[in-house]
């Protein structure tokens, strides 16, 4: 679903933009980094657990898990709380939990790959492949928009997972119909045909799941094969993210009871046991994917260090920052926020999810991955989390560095 940064619509020109964000080809390879200083690094762990402990009973959290992954050192991986409150169940270190739109750096990622094979090209005009869809017409922008645009959010078309509309459909399907079949995607984008453009194509910035869902279409029209059999293949298998896999089915191992805000046409547990009350599917390439942050400090990392593929992707991956005017983030890449923090630069997403929340984060300046999911969208900014998380992880060197490039950032961004 759709990720929950502030960050506001704007409207301006594109352009080339390229010093809004910081070269991500400072995130050096993993042999760049220090060896590690086993002694040193098992205080940071430490430390670590008791402040993820700190954070789940301060905020009152049903559970949680982080992880991170520094330097040469051991992806290390911190547990909390229950995942399941009534049952009385332990969080465990492999708990999972709906990704949320952390998912669409996935998409992003495959989407570059496949532009790597010659399948795709940036620039191609989404009408080469939907433009003989029975709706194609009546979409937003229809003829303008490009894979980038998409990608960067600055297609223009609307959101649809906060229009009245979808609030109203899925109403309709929990009291109604049957909660246990998803929207198709053809039905999600009805939803937004024949409104108005929220911007010309191309001129600005404004999140939608909307966009990423169109880019699912266009993957499996381009390949003819299903976007997850192609994630399994390129990613998933290769990384060995083994606690990461589709949120295709009700019922998912391992997967933590989460726990849904009031007033909401939802149930207030989604799930329980391993299995949701309600179909997963609609989100698709909006996110769709169920996780453990071990996988997403372990991904994190190896994307934005350029290691995903092999081929040399990051100048690509950097290639069409979208600029926003928020004090959080600066700026909105191929599936990817450019977040300013106290301790530097950061790439990565955050993701919500009926009943979840969670972060990932990359400080290239630190070679630190970090990430955090818990079992509940009651829950305040995960970014936040992390960066409370992040001040125990970093050495206080790492601390240092980390914030002279973000006080230049700051005087150089915020105009």
């Amino acid at each position: 679903m759709a990720a929950t940064e502030p960050v506001r619509s704007v409207r301006m020109p594109m352009q080339s933009c390229s010093w809004i964000v910081v070269a991500l080809s400072l995130a050096l390879p993993r042999s760049a980094a220090a060896t590690c200083d086993a002694t040193a690094h098992s205080t940071l762990v430490g430390s670590f657990r008791a402040g993820l402990e700190t954070i789940v009973a301060r905020e009152g959290l049903p559970g949680a898990v982080a992880a991170f992954w520094m330097g040469d050192c051991p992806v290390t991986v911190a547990s909390a709380g229950f995942a399941d409150v009534e049952r009385r169940v332990p969080m465990g270190p492999d708990a999972r939990f709906l990704s949320g739109s952390i998912g669409k750096s996935f998409v992003a990622a495959l989407v570059l790959d496949l532009v790597h094979d010659g399948r795709l090209s940036l620039d191609d005009k989404i009408e080469k492949w939907l433009g003989t869809a029975p709706w194609f017409e009546r979409l937003p922008n229809a003829h303008d928009v490009t894979v980038r645009m998409l990608l960067n959010h600055g297609s223009g078309i609307p959101d649809y997972v906060f229009s009245p509309r979808f609030v109203w459909a899925a109403v309709r399907k929990r009291y109604f119909g049957d909660p246990f079949v998803p929207f198709s995607p053809e039905q999600v984008i009805d939803l937004v045909l024949d409104r108005a453009p929220l911007f010309p194509a191309g001129q600005g910035y404004k999140y939608s799941d909307t966009g990423y869902i169109l880019l699912g279409l266009v993957i499996e029209r381009a390949t003819g094969r299903r976007y997850y059999d192609l994630l399994r293949e390129r990613i998933l298998g290769p990384l060995g993210l083994e606690l990461t896999s589709p949120a295709d089915r009700i019922d998912i191992p391992g997967l933590a009871s989460g726990y849904h805000r009031r007033m909401s046409p939802l149930p207030s547990k989604v799930a329980e046991s391993g299995v949701l009350r309600f179909h997963p599917g609609t989100e698709w390439t909006g996110g769709g994917l169920a996780t453990n942050p071990r996988d997403l400090a372990v991904w994190a990392r190896t994307l934005y260090e350029g290691r995903a593929f092999d081929w040399p992707y990051l100048a690509l991956l950097d290639s069409s920052p979208n600029p926003l005017h928020s004090k959080v983030a600066r700026a909105y890449g191929i599936g990817f926020f450019v977040f300013a923090t106290r301790h530097g630069a950061a790439y990565g997403h955050s993701g919500w999810f009926p009943g979840y929340r969670g972060s990932m984060l990359y400080f290239p300046t630190a070679h630190l991955a970090m990430a955090f999911q818990t079992n509940t969208d009651r829950a305040g900014d995960p970014r936040e989390y992390l960066l409370e998380l992040a001040e125990r992880a970093m050495p206080a060197t790492a601390v240092a560095q980390g914030a002279a490039p973000d006080a230049a950032g700051r005087a150089r961004l915020g105009k």
